[in-house]
């Protein structure tokens, strides 16, 4: 899948080992890292089943990655049209483009 971010804040967290160490430590830049190279190598968002959560209506669909350590990276669809279902809803198996959004502390559920 192509990779983007929401801001060039983001990208430096997702791309400079050292800025993720420096911010969430080892354990969640090692992961991060990880979830990265694993989003890269899908074809589609509906290939990232580990650790994922699918979230959300309409316009605020999102894809929750685990982290651990109570994080998680948060991803959008990133198309110029997103491709859709009948249902209106977004249809992760099309879905070849994400965006990073945030890296957040995970909600309590």
């Amino acid at each position: 899948m192509e990779l983007a971010f929401e801001d060039e804040q983001l990208r430096a967290m997702c791309t400079t080992r050292g800025r993720a160490l420096a911010v969430h430590g080892p354990e969640i830049a090692q992961e991060l890292k990880k979830r990265l190279a694993d989003i890269r190598a899908a074809e589609t968002a509906s290939d990232l089943l580990v650790g994922t959560r699918f979230v959300g209506d309409g316009e605020c669909e999102a894809i929750h990655v685990s982290l651990g350590g109570g994080f998680e990276l948060i991803l959008v669809a990133n198309h110029v049209q997103n491709p859709r279902k009948g249902s209106g809803k977004i249809d992760w198996d099309k879905v070849a483009r994400v965006k990073v959004s945030q890296i957040s502390r995970m909600a309590a559920e």
